[in-house]
């Protein structure tokens, strides 16, 4: 697989590579459930040091204000036909400001070094554990993970606020879809997975696959942490389904960055026709053959270029069939975080013969991937970015670059993420545009 720099191209035509999922040798700890929250539109929470407080009303999360019916009502006049009703989707109730939500956990064990994942929020989110600061996260379109630090067996506070106000100048009129209240909404909440994991009893920190139908080669490359200590070696198991078809020996772990490189002669394609999945399962064992660290990740071989002006997947034409998916998802009024969700996007998509989604000015979630991936979907993903002043503010070219880091780390390993475009519509400063994507 071709490897590209952020700073080296406008439009990608081959999925980045990126890491894993979460280890299986360490289980997550699901904080879903019943919330308390106060909403703090006058921002006075961090001077009052709401962190310390306790909060009374209750809410559900993962899930949303507008979900519970919190927030000013929107009336709308439906018997008018009027250009703001025809432009965009109405919500029910509106917030925009800061919210605060706190949840008390009782842990049966120490956890070494906690992490708080948090799939999905818009936009900007401070934590706290037990009134300590754990740190600000502001990505649109991958999970916020807070560093706990440990934690003892027994209960434990855990304190978020969430400020859905805009942080970044990404588009005009707010119209990236990211970032809208014109499909999606801008909502206050969190809407995926929300969990604990105990990092430090993690060896394997990250793994990229790097796949090639051409040389029929996989190799891996593994960052690993520091919790592993004495003679550690390092295995993996290719499998097809359930079937291993390739394996290496054991091999003693030397550096912090390792690769595991395979022949596979037989790989089958993936593609629109044939969307032939394999899984690469990396452990790192003791002398003793004990697994102290697994993980495995799915992946597909297919290589996609240009030949001319013709685009081509192993070898053969391309032609793609497709339509944009603009975040338009108006019973929820976000999108959805569970393969269900996707299988009907997808199925219905394929179902009118297409093969190909643009998802514009915005990244969906991980199980849009998994989906695409399952059913040979290509997908196109770009930046939230529809804007008109690209290379003029600094601030908002570092998150920019910092989102575009996080899109390659959390989806670039799924076979569908085939094409990437920086954004929409773009037009700015040549100059600082240029500082950012060419080296």
């Amino acid at each position: 697989m071709m490897q590209y720099s952020l700073k080296k191209t406008f439009f990608l035509l081959t999925a980045l590579v990126a890491s894993s999922t979460i280890s299986a040798q360490v289980k997550p700890i699901p904080v879903a459930g019943k919330w308390l929250y106060r909403l703090d539109s006058l921002d006075k929470g961090l001077n009052q040091k709401w962190q310390q407080q306790q909060f009374t009303n209750s809410i559900w999360l993962p899930g949303t204000l507008d979900d519970a019916g919190i927030g000013a009502p929107v009336k709308v006049d439906t018997t008018v036909l009027s250009k703001d009703i025809m432009l965009h989707l109405s919500r029910k109730h509106r917030y925009t400001g800061a919210v605060w939500y706190q949840r008390s956990i009782n842990l049966t064990s120490r956890m070494a070094n906690a992490l708080l994942s948090l799939e999905r929020v818009i936009w900007k989110t401070d934590c706290w554990i037990d009134g300590k600061t754990a740190g600000t996260q502001e990505s649109l379109i991958a999970p916020q993970a807070f560093k706990l630090g440990p934690l003892a067996a027994g209960k434990h506070v855990i304190t978020i606020r969430v400020d859905n106000r805009k942080q970044h100048d990404i588009s005009v009129n707010d119209f990236a879809h990211a970032y809208t209240d014109g499909t999606q909404i801008i909502w206050n909440g969190v809407i995926g997975k929300m969990q604990l994991i105990d990092i430090g009893k993690q060896v394997i920190n990250q793994i990229q696959v790097y796949s090639s139908l051409a040389n029929h080669s996989v190799k891996a490359a593994i960052s690993l942490g520091g919790s592993h200590s004495g003679d550690t070696y390092l295995r993996a198991f290719l499998l097809s389904g359930k079937k291993i078809v390739k394996q290496t020996s054991p091999t003693v772990i030397q550096h912090n960055q390792e690769e595991i490189s395979l022949q596979v002669p037989e790989a089958q394609s993936w593609d629109e026709f044939h969307p032939h999945l394999y899984s690469l399962r990396t452990e790192v064992i003791d002398s003793k053959g004990q697994v102290l660290d697994a993980r495995t990740q799915s992946f597909g071989f297919r290589d996609i270029n240009a030949t001319g002006n013709e685009l081509r997947i192993n070898g053969r034409p391309l032609f793609l069939r497709g339509t944009l998916e603009c975040n338009i998802f108006p019973l929820e009024g976000h999108p959805p975080m569970n393969t269900a969700g996707w299988l009907k996007v997808f199925k219905t998509a394929k179902a009118y013969g297409l093969n190909h989604l643009r998802f514009h000015s915005w990244c969906p979630p991980e199980a849009a991937f998994q989906v695409a991936d399952s059913l040979g979907f290509y997908l196109h993903v770009e930046l939230p970015l529809w804007a008109l002043t690209v290379g003029k503010d600094p601030k908002t070219l570092t998150y920019l670059e910092q989102e575009a880091e996080n899109i390659i780390r959390n989806y670039g390993n799924h076979p569908s993420f085939c094409f990437w475009s920086m954004g929409n519509e773009l037009e700015g400063i040549l100059d600082g545009w240029r500082k950012w994507c060419v080296s």
